[in-house]
């Protein structure tokens, strides 16, 4: 299966999950490289490293993220911009791209990162705003949590939040209530 694609491979057709088989028909001389999960780890381990730079509350979480609490050092660097271009350049040296948001937990700097990259929400009053916008088919659900909310005519996460628990609970489970 794709795990991960370039842009010409994605502009052909080409979709993370899909099977090499269709992903080979869509895109005629693909490079296939095979994952190498060890490597992988190694260097989440050293971009975590880097990122030391700007925190010294790092936390490499695999596959791909890096989580860094900045509350301490937004001043001393001079607030979130000096430490997103920092991160950028320290990781651009490295090799790789970035996708970063800054947010009050973590579960919410994942998810800004993957929509929206470089966002910057400080206040949860913004964050509750910003995550009530998303759409449902962007939210970090389950297959199954999104097609219980979809059936009842959902559309965004605003939506489910103001659902009320109870009733979202017994259809979906508790699970569910606590993660929105």
């Amino acid at each position: 299966f794709v795990h991960d694609s370039d842009d010409t491979a994605r502009h052909a057709g080409v979709r993370i999950g899909q099977a090499l088989a269709a992903a080979r028909a869509c895109c005629a001389g693909l490079d296939v490289q095979r994952r190498d999960v060890a490597a992988e780890a190694m260097r989440l381990q050293t971009l975590a490293l880097r990122a030391y730079a700007f925190s010294s509350q790092v936390l490499p979480c695999p596959p791909q993220d890096i989580l860094l609490e900045v509350g301490a050092s937004l001043r001393l660097f001079g607030g979130w911009p000096a430490i997103r271009q920092g991160l950028r350049e320290g990781i651009a040296a490295e090799g790789h791209r970035l996708q970063l948001a800054l947010a009050p937990t973590p579960q919410a700097a994942r998810l800004l990162a993957r929509l929206r990259d470089g966002t910057a929400i400080a206040s949860h009053e913004k964050l509750a705003r910003r995550l009530d916008a998303i759409p449902l088919e962007d939210a970090p659900l389950s297959a199954a949590q999104r097609a219980m909310l979809q059936a009842i005519g959902v559309r965004c996460l605003g939506e489910a939040r103001r659902l009320p628990s109870a009733a979202l609970a017994r259809r979906a489970g508790l699970a569910l209530i606590e993660h929105l």
